[in-house]
Order: C-alpha cells, then sequence, then structure tokens
C-alpha cells in the first residue's frame, strides 16, 4: 500500500473524519500535511511510492489534481433552505478557460458505498458528450474513467468498489456523438437504442461485460449493494418499463408492465424499496402521442409522476399525483424520506428544484428544499443519511454552467 500525495487545497471530508457508516462504511486513516497543503490517502493496490503515472485523461488515468472543493459557503444558501447547512461547492465548470467551449455540465453524482467519493457524469472540456468521473472527496482530484468516446450516461458504483456500471452510446454507435434530438416535435428526451448498460474495471476502464445486450434503449441503472440486483429502465416490446438483473446469478425479470415510460428506478439503502417515474397519460392523444415519439427513440417529459414499489416490483403506489415533471428520487436510510426533482412551483414548468415527502404520510404536501432560480436537481443522501448531494446551475461561472454541491442534511 502506498501513500499517495495531491498539492491540492484543504479538502472537505479530509478535515470532517466523517464516519460514513456504522457498519462498513468508515473513511480510512489520513494524513494532512498542513504547511504544504498536501492530503495524504491511504491508496490500496500501489507499491511505489510517488503518484500514478497516465496519460491527462482516459482509462484509468492518473486523477488530476485540481481544487475542486470549494470552502464553506453559506452564501450559496437561501433563507428557505432549511433543511441544508454548511454547503460546498465541489466543482466549478471546465479545467480550460476557453469561451469556445460549452459551459460545462456535471449531472448524476452518487456516492460510493464507503462515502469517500463519488461517480458522476459530465460534459467538460473537450467531451462534449457526457463521460464518467470518479471525484475524491478527500483529495479533490477528478478521474476520468470511461474512454471519452461516445455518450454516456448513469454510472453507478458495484459494492465492492473496483467495477462501476453505466451506458454508453460507444460500442454499439462508435465513437462520435449521438445525433441531438429534434425539437420541432416540442421538448423531447432521446432513449437511444444504442445505449447498453456495461459493467468496468474502475482502475483500468476497461470494459468488461455488456450486462443489457438488447437492441433497444437501456439506461439509468442503480444497484443494490446488498444483493447485487441491478435495476434499470429498458425498451423492449415498444414501451420502456423498469426491469432487474442480478449480477450474480444473472436471473432477468420485468418489474413493470403498464404501458408507458417507467424508468430512473433507485434502490433504497436496504435493498428493500424502489423509487422510480412513469409518464402519465390524461387522454388516449397522449398516448398515441408518446407512442409516436418513442417509435422515433424520444420521451415527452412534460408529466412524470414518482412511484414506490417493493424490489420484486410488487405493492405499487403512487407518490405524487401533481401533473408536474418529477423525477430522479431517491430514498434516505430512514426509508421513509423521498427527496427528488420537480418543477411543480414554476408556472412555465423551467425552472427545477429539489422537494422532499415521507412514505408514512401520504397526505403530505410535499416540501421544497431548494429556492434557487435556476436548476437544482439529482439529489442523492449519502449512505449514513447525514450528507445531500445535488447538481444545480448556481453560483455558475458562466450562464447554464451545472455543478455540484455538497450540504449537512437538516430533517
Amino acid at each position: 500500500m502506498q501513500i499517495k500525495s495531491v498539492n491540492i487545497r484543504i479538502p472537505l471530508l479530509a478535515l470532517a473524519g466523517i464516519a460514513v457508516s456504522a457498519q462498513l462504511y468508515v473513511v480510512q486513516a489520513h494524513t494532512i500535511d498542513v504547511d504544504q497543503l498536501t492530503v495524504s490517502v491511504q491508496s490500496e493496490g500501489e507499491t511505489e511510492a510517488g503518484s500514478t503515472a497516465g496519460s491527462p485523461h482516459g482509462h484509468g488515468a492518473a486523477p488530476q489534481p485540481r481544487e475542486t472543493v470549494g470552502p464553506l459557503d453559506q452564501s450559496m444558501l437561501h433563507p428557505e433552505e432549511v433543511h441544508l447547512k454548511n454547503v460546498r461547492q465541489l466543482t466549478f465548470g471546465n479545467f480550460k478557460d476557453d469561451p469556445q467551449i460549452a459551459a460545462a455540465n456535471y449531472a448524476e453524482a452518487y456516492w460510493a458505498p464507503d462515502g469517500r467519493s463519488l461517480i458522476l457524469q459530465a460534459a467538460v472540456n473537450e467531451f462534449p458528450c457526457d463521460q464518467v468521473f470518479r471525484l475524491d472527496l478527500l483529495t479533490g482530484a477528478l478521474e476520468l474513467i470511461s474512454s471519452g468516446e461516445g455518450r454516456v450516461t448513469c454510472s453507478y458504483y458495484t459494492a465492492d468498489m473496483q467495477h462501476f456500471i453505466y451506458s454508453s452510446t460507444e460500442f454499439n454507435n462508435g465513437p462520435e456523438c449521438p445525433p441531438t434530438p429534434d425539437f420541432s416535435r416540442g421538448y423531447v428526451w432521446p432513449v437511444y437504442d444504442s445505449y447498453d448498460i456495461y459493467l468496468a474495471d474502475i482502475n483500468t476502464g476497461e470494459m468488461l461485460e455488456n450486462l443489457t445486450d438488447n437492441p433497444g434503449y437501456d439506461a439509468e441503472g442503480t444497484i443494490d449493494w446488498n444483493t447485487g440486483w441491478l435495476y434499470y429502465a429498458s425498451k423492449q416490446n415498444d414501451d420502456i418499463d423498469v426491469y432487474r438483473y442480478n449480477l450474480n446469478t444473472k436471473e432477468r425479470e420485468r418489474l413493470t408492465d403498464a404501458y408507458g415510460y417507467d424508468g430512473g428506478p433507485f434502490i433504497n439503502y436496504d435493498g428493500t424499496k424502489i423509487v422510480y417515474r412513469r409518464s402519465m397519460f390524461k387522454d388516449q392523444a397522449e398516448e398515441d402521442d408518446y407512442r409516436a415519439l418513442l417509435a422515433d427513440n424520444l420521451i415527452r417529459p412534460g408529466v412524470l409522476e414518482l412511484w414506490v414499489m417493493d424490489s420484486d416490483g410488487s405493492n405499487k403506489r403512487e407518490l405524487t399525483n401533481d401533473g408536474a415533471a418529477n423525477f430522479a428520487p431517491y430514498l434516505h436510510p430512514d426509508n421513509d424520506t423521498v427527496v427528488y426533482c420537480s418543477n411543480r412551483h414554476a408556472p412555465d414548468g423551467r425552472n427545477f428544484d429539489v422537494y422532499m415527502l415521507k412514505l408514512s404520510q401520504p397526505e403530505m404536501e410535499p416540501v421544497r428544499i431548494t429556492w434557487d432560480e435556476e436548476f437544482d436537481g439529482f439529489p442523492m443522501f449519502s449512505p449514513d443519511g447525514k450528507h445531500i448531494v445535488w447538481c444545480a446551475n448556481r453560483n455558475g461561472s458562466v450562464t447554464g454552467e451545472t455543478n455540484v454541491f455538497i450540504a449537512e442534511w437538516v430533517d
């Protein structure tokens, strides 16, 4: 085991010394040389001192030292955001100051089982299409762990943290970015049929296995770290439904079958409940519109309601019924608190914020958590439930920039 030193700003969690779980998930020992502003982090599987060699980006490249972890800055919070405290910004736009590069977009930042890092997707710098990155919360190092080719989405750690899953167009569609949707049909999301879900080695980036190998769209995957079930959305039989696949036994099961989009499944930390989103049709015209768009690998996310079901697909029930676009739900380790993203407050439907509801209180009016005038979404609780990460346009260096933020959670 080697002690790896990275010269950066004193980071977020190294000073906090956070124990991320009562059981296995505990931040390992580390030291801080305050004079040199150097963080020394114990790193498994290394035998020689010094930084790991590697290209600036690509499969298994050395993490790039960056001042990605900002200081505590309560000015980034609004007075109404009472469920958040001690906020820090974790990413800061593009690596290079180049006005020709589009605004950076970091999204879907999900915790590792041990709470020491996040896996996320980003369109940043020379990568116009999303790629998978790992952000070390102890050092602030940001490492590209996908190939840099095609478009990726929905990455997630496996339980051993030596692998990750992600969806990619690269292996079915080549290295180029897939075409953007035709917005002449309104605001639509692409559901590329070239997306499959892959298992990869987190240290080398090598793709090890195609887990879906289906001619239609396969994405939106999350993993139950207790049992090895992968939950995901798949286009089969002219519809998109939630499926699950066991990484150990290779069993595959369909969990939803009502016509219409069912996707974005998130399994809770003890593997008993799934929260997900469903498209709801108010009339035949909307159902016909869904069918026509899906034939062209598109969906219209105008009305999405949240549902919950048991991990085997039983006991389905609706959580929201407000006619808004509700998505990215996530359950707190208390198995009751759900945070999610919604535009329910926005008259024009353009602004999204994070909301909270309780499974135990079905009549509860959702509580608004974030109050910024721009996008806030993709919330996820830490494994111990003490922190929350989310992605937001607030405090961006340029218009439209999306970054990752972390705060302590106040229930």
